[in-house]
């Protein structure tokens, strides 16, 4: 459950564009009490243990990531077999892996 609503969150805070922010005031002060929230949650996720699972550029590891894609080699920042894009960040319990992280790897 706690995963869906930071999972919420990142998508909520992602999906402002910095002009609308600049535009707009109430929508920067809901961006804002967002943003704080977002960072509460996190906090309180280190405090017990958990640790996000954010993979970009890294070597794919199937204990800690599940690949929902591939990347062509040639269209990809990275060398074969590193992670490339993170759909879904994943979640460790004290180092123990209890939700991977959805990534793209490259071919």
């Amino acid at each position: 459950f706690f995963f869906q609503v930071a999972d919420i969150l990142d998508l909520a805070v992602g999906a402002v564009k910095k002009e609308d922010l600049d535009n707009n005031a109430s929508l920067k002060n809901l961006f804002e009490g967002l943003e704080m929230t977002r960072t509460v949650l996190q906090k309180t996720f280190v405090k017990h243990g958990l640790k996000q699972i954010s993979p970009e550029g890294e070597k794919f590891d199937p204990v800690l990531h599940e690949a929902v894609f591939q990347i062509p080699k040639d269209q990809a920042k990275f060398e074969s077999g590193r992670v490339a894009q993170v759909i879904k960040i994943g979640y460790a319990l004290q180092n123990r892996p209890i939700r991977a992280a959805k990534v793209g790897v490259v071919q």
